[in-house]
């Protein structure tokens, strides 16, 4: 057996392990965990402290979809900026770690999926809230205030 041969499949749980890692780095989660941190006090006020632990929780899930798939979008549109700046230069579709078109599905998928889970789990109304704010975020936010600043 060649070295290749015996080397290969020792590579290739390093290989998904690294996909893995740049799929989640799309997804910004420490900008998430910002924007959760806030999401259980703000539900606790609005309700005089009596909510559901199920329905945190589910909102939670939702919320974590809905800004891992704005988050994964906003690389797709800014990966031409990121790959110039210092700051950013390491984000996956900077340094080619994530096709492009594939980091598209999956922020689209996050975004539908945080969309039929709200709805799902807590109204539709959550999920529409959701959709509007990606949608604000992407095409408001990332495409012309950002662009705006370059």
């Amino acid at each position: 057996m060649s070295v290749r041969g015996r080397l290969a499949p020792t590579r290739v749980p390093g290989r998904i392990r690294g996909t893995l890692l740049a799929y989640l780095a799309l997804t910004k989660p420490r900008v998430i965990e910002l924007l959760l941190v806030t999401a259980i006090p703000a539900m606790l006020l609005a309700d005089r402290g009596h909510v559901n632990p199920l329905l945190i929780l589910n909102t939670l899930i939702g919320g974590i979809l809905a800004a891992g798939g704005a988050n994964t979008l906003n690389c797709v549109a800014d990966a031409d900026i990121d790959k110039l700046m210092k700051r950013t230069a390491r984000r996956p579709l900077a340094r080619a770690a994530v096709p492009t078109r594939n980091a598209l599905v999956f922020g689209l998928a996050m975004t539908g999926g945080s969309f039929c889970w709200l709805w799902w789990t807590t109204n539709l109304l959550s999920g529409l809230l959701a959709l509007g704010t990606v949608a604000f975020y992407v095409f408001i936010y990332t495409l012309e205030i950002g662009r705006a600043h370059v």
